[in-house]
């Protein structure tokens, strides 16, 4: 069994009474025999400041702009260079899903979206990206919906019944998590985000690497021609400090 470590962190965006009704409803949703937990993963709620633990906040969709940028307006997404999730207000609060999420026993089809949002961010936490679509049931971490515009990326297979839960292990083998993703740095909506800032290190460290490299060659470039030029003048034998290129 592999041990979870998460935190939900209180913001502005929400009361104190939403706070603790927001933690208690992902915890239940964390240790449902339906959910993850059936992958051997047990989750537990630590304080903010535990080491490697998986930060949650809750946000309105303008202080998700604000912390991100425009790319990440009406979403909700796992952010791996943090190792937090954002879950967005708006959607949390509106994403009814009725006929999408239809209602099941006691459960309606806001808390249906509700169990497929914290399911499909805490996967990403767990190492998972967004398989391809295949036949059959679909795998809650197929990137099924942006914010509240239903994709509907499988549309040409048949008999497909969305859910809100993993799917078990002997249907499809990506549902089974890493626990690395903090390391790895998989998933995630916002990875998309970063691509550009990432392009941006990778061409610094492209150009680095060629300063040194024309530096290095202009430096042995000058060692060469200094050599050249003591051994055929008289400073070799004039000056004791230049004797170690002659003899080189």
């Amino acid at each position: 069994m592999v041990n979870v470590y998460y935190t939900v962190i209180k913001t502005p965006s929400i009361t104190d009474q939403q706070y603790k009704d927001y933690s208690t409803f992902i915890d239940k949703t964390l240790k449902d025999p339906r959910g993850w937990s059936k992958m051997d993963y047990h989750f537990k709620e630590v304080s903010n400041d535990t080491p490697d633990a998986i930060k949650v906040r809750f946000l309105t969709d303008e202080l998700m702009v604000k912390k991100f940028d425009n790319s990440i307006k009406g979403l909700s997404a796992y952010y791996p260079f943090e190792h937090a999730i954002y879950f967005n207000l708006h959607n949390w609060n509106n994403g009814t899903w009725e006929g999408l999420f239809p209602a099941e026993g006691n459960e309606n089809g806001l808390t249906r979206y509700r169990q497929y949002v914290i399911n499909h961010e805490f996967g990403h936490a767990l190492g998972l990206e967004h398989p391809k679509c295949k036949d059959g049931p679909v795998s809650v971490m197929e990137q099924n919906t942006k914010g509240l515009t239903w994709l509907n990326r499988c549309r040409n297979k048949k008999d497909r019944m969305y859910n809100s839960w993993p799917l078990d292990k002997h249907i499809y083998d990506e549902e089974k998590g890493d626990g690395k993703n903090k390391l790895t740095y998989k998933g995630g909506n916002v990875c998309n985000m970063n691509k550009v800032y990432i392009n941006m290190l990778i061409g610094l460290l492209i150009l680095y690497i060629l300063l040194v490299t024309i530096s290095s060659f202009k430096s042995r470039f000058v060692n060469v021609y200094h050599r050249g030029t003591y051994r055929n003048s008289n400073i070799c034998k004039q000056d004791s400090s230049f004797r170690r290129h002659c003899n080189y």
